[in-house]
């Protein structure tokens, strides 16, 4: 049987990586091995599946006000995605997709403002980055 537990340890480079399965991410956050694994499948969310996750997001957007970031934040934002274990690029390189079962979202290098990284209401699934304006 697998261990899923990852147990994170800081980094001098200020990152925190897993000692079991060797994941790093910019934030301690509270996820496990299972990422190592499906970083490996790189395989996105079923469509049902991200069209169900982007009708909540989408709902509780409107229901926020439709509250937005500074271009800035929505460049901190897309620079973390695509260090993330879990963003598969488009054949295109000009964005990519999360693989996270509970996101899925499309992650575009436009920056236009119909991404979820320029939701300000809106987080990573696995908290890399917050709410906020």
């Amino acid at each position: 049987m697998n261990n899923y537990n990852c147990e994170f340890e800081k980094t001098e480079a200020g990152k925190y990586r897993c000692k079991i399965c060797g994941v790093t991410i910019p934030v301690n956050a509270s996820m496990n091995c299972r990422m190592k694994h499906k970083q490996a499948e790189n395989k996105p969310p079923s469509l049902m599946q991200k069209v169900t996750n982007f009708a909540v997001a989408a709902t509780a957007h409107a229901a926020a006000g439709n509250p937005t970031v500074t271009k800035e934040v929505m460049q901190e934002r897309l620079a973390i995605c695509r260090s993330c274990p879990l963003f598969k690029p488009n054949g295109n390189q000009v964005g990519g997709v999360c693989t996270h079962e509970s996101c899925g979202c499309n992650i575009q290098d436009n920056l236009n403002y119909l991404n979820k990284i320029a939701w300000a209401d809106q987080e990573c699934p696995i908290k890399q980055w917050g709410k906020g304006v």
